[in-house]
């Protein structure tokens, strides 16, 4: 026998609801505060209040003293019955929501979310329309940020839909009010905002940011050793940071480039002096890519054997298919098994190109023991040996 739907079995569903389609909601109350109703079906059956009209009794009580907390959101629906026996002439059938007051007043967390949402609307009908219809993109942003997050946003779109370009660098926007540290870290949060804002095709990107709006852009500078076959004088073992244009104007044209995802490694390791080695670069890699002459010459990857590790080696493959990876397979994992610490990321999505079929096994590995092998765990001499090999 089923049991009796409880206030709090409808309050769940509610908040379910609310969470899945919280912009939907706030949309509505801006609208001339049109709302759906929501219909539950609540009848018992007739077995069931009779095995115990006590219980019933109480389930009933429950229902009238939540409906009492909202009396215009919420609406008992009663069903005539013949039920002499229990004394009853109607059973309670079903609850209509035909409010978010009446929503909340069911939600265990309904309080609080009420505010929330009442704050959320002020919100939205203190700003101009266009920036509106982007905030509804981000329910969560609204409801849950703090009134100075939130005039930063409405800061920055209004300022970008304001202008055409900056013709700046990000840190120096005039933005009254805003930490422009914060922009930086927010680009994303801003672009969906003015995606929706601009009525625009495709969604923007972070990126899109910076060029549709001419942000200048700090030069990525890169870490690397043998540095005199790019500028000739500078010393051959130090670690120097270069930007992109310097290292693309070589006086010498290495004969490789050794990528090494970690400084460590890449300040240790000693390759010949004609491989250009750079290092503790992440996925900021890719941008080596772009250099004029990268495709004349073998490049050869090394990082640790963790699911970072690989997705950076697949994100270099898309723009350099030929980069041949070292010590990245299930053999130094097995060898170097005891070294290996918990991977604390969740599994990310294998990649759907750019690895080989060794190295899918190694991603299939490390998802399925949670593994990670830091590269600076592997003896240099093993490492040293494995690029002597490779090259």
């Amino acid at each position: 026998m089923t049991e009796l739907v409880r206030v709090d079995d409808v309050g769940s569903k509610l908040l379910r609801k609310f969470r899945s389609n919280a912009s939907d909601w706030l949309s509505g109350a801006c609208d001339g505060g049109r709302w759906e109703p929501l219909h539950y079906r609540l009848k018992p059956a007739r077995a069931q209040v009779f095995a115990d009209i006590a219980a019933y009794r109480e389930w009933l009580q429950a229902w009238r003293r939540a409906a009492g907390t909202c009396p215009s959101g919420i609406r008992l629906e009663f069903e005539p019955v013949a039920w002499r026996q229990a004394g009853l002439e109607a059973v309670l059938c079903g609850v209509d929501i035909v409010s978010a007051e009446g929503a909340f007043a069911l939600m265990q967390e309904g309080e609080r979310l009420g505010r929330a949402f009442a704050r959320a609307l002020d919100r939205l009908k203190a700003v101009r329309p266009d920036i509106a219809d982007g905030l509804l993109q981000k329910p969560d942003f609204l409801l849950e940020s703090d009134d100075d997050e939130f005039d930063r946003l409405c800061a920055v779109a209004l300022w970008l839909l304001q202008h055409e370009r900056a013709d700046c660098y990000i840190r120096e926007l005039p933005i009254e009010g805003v930490d422009t540290k914060w922009l930086e870290h927010n680009l994303a949060l801003v672009a969906a905002v003015l995606t929706h804002a601009m009525h625009l095709p495709e969604p923007l990107r972070s990126g899109d940011i910076i060029s549709r709006w001419q942000i200048r852009s700090r030069p990525t500078l890169f870490y690397v050793r043998h540095a005199d076959l790019i500028v000739k004088g500078l010393p051959a073992e130090a670690a120097v940071r270069l930007p992109l244009e310097v290292i693309d104007a070589p006086c010498t044209l290495p004969r490789r480039v050794a990528v090494i995802e970690n400084l460590e490694t890449g300040l240790s390791l000693r390759l010949h002096s004609d491989t250009l080695i750079v290092m503790g670069m992440g996925a900021a890699i890719e941008a080596f890519s772009k250099l004029s002459w990268i495709r004349q010459v073998p490049v050869l990857y090394m990082g640790d054997l963790d699911q970072a590790g690989l997705r950076i080696l697949a994100g270099l493959r898309r723009h350099l298919p030929g980069v041949r990876s070292v010590l990245m397979d299930c053999g130094t994992l097995e060898r170097f098994a005891h070294l290996c610490v918990t991977d604390p990321t969740r599994p990310i999505g294998v990649p759907a190109e750019g690895l080989t079929a060794q190295e899918l096994r190694l991603m299939e590995r490390l998802q399925a023991g949670r593994l990670r092998l830091e590269q600076e765990r592997i003896p240099l001499d093993l490492i040293l040996e494995a690029f002597g090999k490779a090259l």
